[in-house]
């Protein structure tokens, strides 16, 4: 029996598995359609945030500057999440799937960018101004408690605030960027093959 082996011959005759093209152009359809249908739903959810909260305005009577400032600058936030979540379906609607894998794969890569830049900063204002506002909203109603509820309320406040930014937005970025990334690992290795 032969001991020697020859790992060049053994290397040169293997065999890779090709990715299947119609299965990523699949998943791509589907990756599309879910951010689609999910920055719709929150662009309308923010619209409905809108209304309620001009109905707040408008039947609350509130009457410090303090609680119109911050209404106006929760208002703002929806405003410009809201705006910021079109612009982002309308790249994804000029996303052309049945384009070959290399355009297909610029078209990703500038959806990725787009989202790591612009949308990371649009979703920074959008927080800040939302606390902010919320702060100072709330400003007039916790006046009205005693000193024990004032610290309660606001406590719990920057609380979930420190919660949705420091946890929640995290994992939220985490997650759509490994959804973005694997299609773009898929597609880059459909190039190569």
């Amino acid at each position: 029996m032969n001991a020697d082996i020859d790992l060049k011959t053994l290397w040169n005759n293997r065999s890779a598995e090709r990715p299947d093209a119609d299965k990523i152009y699949l998943s791509a359809q589907q990756a599309a359609r879910k951010a689609k249908s999910k920055a719709r739903l929150l662009a309308v959810t923010m619209g409905v945030m809108f209304l309620y909260m001009v109905f707040v305005w408008r039947y609350s009577g509130m009457e410090m500057q303090s609680s119109k400032i911050g209404l106006c600058l929760v208002l703002a936030a929806l405003v410009i999440l809201c705006i910021r979540k079109l612009q982002f379906i309308s790249l994804l609607k000029k996303t052309d799937i049945a384009a070959d894998n290399k355009q297909f794969l610029q078209q990703l890569l500038l959806i990725k960018k787009e989202r790591d830049g612009k949308e990371r900063s649009a979703l920074a204002v959008y927080f800040v101004l939302l606390v902010a506002g919320m702060l100072l909203l709330l400003y007039e109603p916790v006046m009205r408690m005693s000193p024990t509820w004032r610290i309660v309320v606001y406590t719990l406040t920057a609380g979930w605030f420190l919660f949705a930014w420091f946890y929640l937005r995290k994992r939220g970025i985490a997650k759509q960027n490994a959804e973005l990334d694997k299609l773009i690992a898929q597609l880059k290795s459909l190039n190569e093959a």
